[in-house]
């Protein structure tokens, strides 16, 4: 009963905090979403123990199908043809800055989880493939602002930014399915995998086949529920990630449907909740008991940092960008949402203690970079101009 309260309660505060999210001018009011994660911690186990574990494990479902949202979401923004509109140069900027975060990263995180947390070679090899993986998102969120207020010789700097942020959660998921491929799974697992990838192939053709003919509103949102649930419900079951099933049904659907603008439109409906559903359940299972999580966190902050600034300046060095202010980097600092629903889910497939502390450690810069971004963006489009 309990159970069934709290999920009442966390849903009146995510769709009242969206409501409020969208009245509110956006980072004026010093109102980005991120408060939700403190709301987490407030209703966690360590304060008044509304979402504690059990309850915590009782919502698991609801916790996939979010993550099943966002996948599809992210999934719809995916479209080949649209991204082949933007100049050739922009795809290789975005792939060279979400290289050089993982050449950075990921060898960091490899010889702190063997040196530190003394993992065997390909333990530490998995983790530090997922850390990097969340290390490569950015947000767009700030940059749309950002660019209404840009000087007009800056529009094309933030476009571009938004079209590099956009693609980052495509080449994070890339490298999280990687990083879970090269997880010694069960042998039960193992064998799912075909059974899995036939599941998730006939969902694709069933849905495509149901969009094959214009349909009503309220036949839209129900096919749309029925591609969340049924992928990240059949994903969950077999042990796969709720979040790259729904991803790839998201792109499969959006590069072959008619009727991927009215899926889209009823999918964005839930976005802003989904997102902030997803940071009230990561707040809760927030631990900060260790001392070691916050020099952790500041050390993943700032191998990140580093890594996009140096990327930035890379990019640069392109041909067709070489006017692009040196500091680009800057704006890709604050993560986008693909890192957060990646945080939720990586405990879970590969449950642990490394796994609970860093993800604990890099929620913690996650937070950290969301509080820095308003002044580094500020930084990079005031002081171009200056």
């Amino acid at each position: 009963m309990k159970s069934v309260l709290v999920f009442f309660l966390a849903v009146f505060l995510c769709f009242e905090g969206s409501r409020l999210l969208r009245r509110a001018r956006p980072r004026s009011a010093g109102l980005t979403g991120v408060e939700f994660l403190f709301l987490g911690i407030l209703l966690g186990p360590e304060f008044l123990n509304v979402l504690d574990p059990a309850t915590q494990r009782n919502l698991a479902p609801a916790g996939s199908m979010i993550l099943g949202v966002i996948g599809l979401i992210f999934g719809f923004q995916f479209e080949i043809k649209t991204l082949r509109r933007f100049p050739p140069s922009w795809p290789f900027a975005a792939a060279t800055g979400a290289l050089a975060v993982v050449l950075f990263t990921g060898p960091c995180a490899f010889l702190a989880l063997r040196s530190l947390a003394g993992l065997d070679t390909s333990s530490a090899l998995v983790h530090a493939a997922c850390l990097a993986a969340l290390a490569i998102p950015s947000s767009q969120a700030g940059l749309v602002l950002a660019a209404r207020f840009a000087p007009e010789r800056l529009r094309e700097t933030a476009g571009l930014l938004r079209y590099i942020a956009s693609l980052d959660g495509a080449f994070a998921l890339l490298l999280y399915m990687a990083a879970l491929a090269l997880n010694p799974a069960p042998a039960a697992t193992a064998r799912a995998f075909p059974e899995f990838s036939a599941i998730l192939a006939s969902l694709f053709m069933l849905f495509l086949l149901l969009l094959h003919q214009r349909r009503a509103r309220e036949d839209i949102g129900l096919l749309a529920a029925g591609m969340v649930l049924f992928s990240s419900g059949a994903a969950a079951a077999r042990g796969f990630s709720p979040l790259v099933s729904a991803f790839l049904l998201g792109a499969m659907v959006v590069n072959t449907s008619r009727e991927k603008e009215r899926v889209y439109q009823v999918l964005a409906l839930l976005e802003k909740p989904m997102y902030l559903f997803l940071l009230l359940f990561l707040g809760a299972k927030w631990r900060l008991d260790s001392r070691a999580i916050i020099p952790a966190a500041l050390a993943f902050w700032a191998c990140r940092s580093f890594a996009r600034l140096s990327g930035g300046w890379l990019l640069t060095r392109l041909s067709g960008l070489r006017a692009q202010p040196k500091s680009i980097g800057l704006g890709l600092m604050e993560h986008g949402g693909i890192a957060f629903a990646i945080l939720h889910e990586y405990p879970a497939i590969l449950p642990g203690s490394p796994a609970t502390f860093a993800a604990s450690a890099v929620l913690a810069a996650l937070a950290l970079a969301a509080a820095a971004s308003p002044f580094l963006l500020a930084r990079l489009f005031k002081g171009e101009t200056a």
